[in-house]
């Protein structure tokens, strides 16, 4: 029987070639049954209308993905607006309290990076060191970078891209 990949690739469809690995392709088929109601085990080609309904569920998934990017530029707006609203008020520590808290948290993440690298890590903790950079490494300090200065070109193409495929 030919493989899943290929049958899907060859059609033009490629919308699951990153969750087609060794174990995956199983995973690929019940997803493909439950959302089309198309059987590829039981198949060996895809008529023109499976492939019709395949690729309509494709666009579906990518306008789902490009609605939770809307709510995700939604929420950063949102909290933008109440750093607008902060600034505007007389309380200076109000007014300052994200940078105050953006300063702290670069700080302490420095001091710990600076520990962590030339610091004696007993050998019992060093799976709680590696948890705690990691946390501010991936949560810390990206948030406050992507906070300050938006999100990146990647994030962008990825947004304009769901765009072209919803217009589709």
């Amino acid at each position: 029987m030919i493989g899943i990949g290929a049958m899907l690739a060859g059609v033009g469809i490629d919308f699951v070639k990153d969750l087609i690995t060794d174990n995956g392709e199983d995973l690929v088929k019940e997803g493909i049954k439950k959302v089309t109601g198309i059987d590829l085990n039981k198949k060996k080609e895809l008529t023109p209308a499976e492939i019709q309904a395949i690729r309509d569920s494709e666009v579906k998934l990518r306008e789902l993905d490009y609605k939770e990017l809307e709510l995700e530029a939604k929420d950063r707006d949102s909290a933008r607006q109440m750093q607008v609203a902060a600034l505007s008020q007389e309380d200076l520590f109000s007014k300052r309290f994200v940078y105050y808290y953006a300063s702290f948290i670069t700080f302490v993440s420095f001091a710990y990076i600076f520990f962590i690298t030339f610091g004696k890590i007993p050998e019992a903790n060093v799976r709680f060191a590696d948890t705690i950079l990691g946390f501010l490494l991936g949560v810390g300090l990206s948030n406050i970078i992507v906070y300050f200065f938006g999100s990146s070109k990647g994030s962008r193409d990825k947004t304009d891209a769901l765009l072209n495929a919803s217009k589709k």
